[in-house]
């Protein structure tokens, strides 16, 4: 149960709504899909660094691996159920070859499985988003650099997947 104090995980916050906007263009989905099945990037970090670019704000660079290892728990339960959901999308195309009626059921499951997937994304940016206003600095000159770190210097991916990312991102 979340804690209705102060400390609260805002699930509904402007990182979410720009994530929503950009992830629903074929092509960012595309993009970002190919960083995570290829090379493992997680596609929150990503959306995160390109809200904070787009928001001008910095995340010091030392601080990429100690977001990664944070939230790292939570991105672990995230795979589980993406696993879980993939192969659930398997069983689903073999109940359809044999029986209609448990393949609308497994079609509904999972739908199900789905929405709990995105209730865990949503979570994890809800933390990333948390983590936005304790530790990044709105006060620099270097506040478009954030996606170039995570991409370039962190996970050291080929320099056109940045490219792209920033075009279509920010």
């Amino acid at each position: 149960m979340i804690n209705q104090n102060s400390n609260a995980v805002n699930l509904d916050n402007p990182f979410w709504q720009f994530s929503l906007a950009v992830y629903a263009k074929p092509e960012v989905q595309t993009l970002v899909l190919a960083m995570q099945d290829q090379h493992g990037v997680n596609v929150n970090m990503v959306l995160w660094a390109a809200w904070l670019d787009k928001q001008q704000l910095r995340l010091p660079e030392n601080q990429w691996p100690a977001v990664e290892q944070w939230i790292q728990p939570w991105v672990t339960k995230t795979e589980e159920i993406r696993s879980l959901r993939r192969y659930q999308k398997l069983l689903v195309k073999e109940f359809e070859k044999n029986d209609s009626s448990v393949s609308e059921q497994a079609k509904y499951l999972r739908a199900r499985i789905l929405k709990l997937e995105l209730a865990s994304e949503q979570f994890q940016q809800a933390l990333l988003f948390g983590y936005t206003k304790k530790s990044v600095d709105s006060s620099t000159d270097k506040a478009h650099a954030n996606l170039f770190d995570l991409l370039g210097n962190h996970w050291q991916l080929p320099h056109t997947y940045f490219e792209q990312a920033r075009s279509l991102l920010i």
